[in-house]
């Protein structure tokens, strides 16, 4: 299985949400259905009570980005969401 640092393309999902059961789930279940598996996710509850989340998924274009992007905005509790793409630096 490849990794996002393996693919030089992709794209980074930055979330910022309150602390709550259901995000995380909501978040998953969104790739799940479109049968994608992120290549990295990230996430912590900071000091604030805050949910970070960041994920990358590989060879998205930049139209399935906006639509993931604006879908994740939607859910409950979510207050942020950055994507940004991106090439790995290759490493000799």
């Amino acid at each position: 299985m490849s990794s996002s640092f393996d693919n030089p393309h992709y794209t980074r999902f930055h979330l910022r949400a309150t602390a709550a059961p259901d995000v995380l789930p909501r978040c998953l279940d969104l790739l799940a259905k479109r049968n994608m598996v992120p290549a990295y996710w990230h996430s912590e509850i900071t000091t604030a009570q805050m949910l970070d989340i960041e994920f990358h998924l590989d060879d998205t274009d930049a139209h399935l980005e906006s639509y993931l992007a604006e879908c994740l905005r939607r859910i409950i509790n979510v207050e942020t969401v950055v994507t940004s793409r991106a090439v790995a630096r290759r490493q000799a």
